[in-house]
């Protein structure tokens, strides 16, 4: 049975990660793009803990993961039966932005409240 992948959006109904992958799009990164979608289907076909090198356990504590397409991260987690695509970036250092993984760490617990 497939999983129900959902972009996080905030009060004003913006997606980070959805607005990523549109400014990847538009700036020539055609298959950044793709690989992000394609990284994207994989998870709804699978659900969560694909594995290397497709994704990775950030916090196991929450159960937050990284999606990994190239050098272009998506931090998602489980909420509800729903996985939800949190935050984006792109990996320009051996661990990734502490910033972006807490972000991503509160939306998955707002979520879950």
């Amino acid at each position: 049975m497939p999983w129900i992948v959902e972009l996080w959006r905030d009060r004003r109904g913006e997606s980070p990660v959805g607005e990523y992958i549109e400014r990847a799009h538009r700036s020539g990164e055609r298959s950044a793009t793709a690989r992000m979608n394609r990284c994207i289907d994989l998870l709804k076909e699978n659900g969560p803990g694909l594995g290397m090198p497709q994704d990775r356990l950030l916090d196991g504590k929450v159960g937050l993961y990284e999606l990994r397409a190239g050098n272009h991260r998506i931090a998602y987690g489980e909420a509800g039966g729903v996985l939800w695509l949190l935050e984006a970036w792109r990996k320009t250092a051996q661990l990734p932005p502490r910033n972006s993984v807490d972000r991503a760490r509160r939306r998955l617990l707002d979520l879950r409240r």
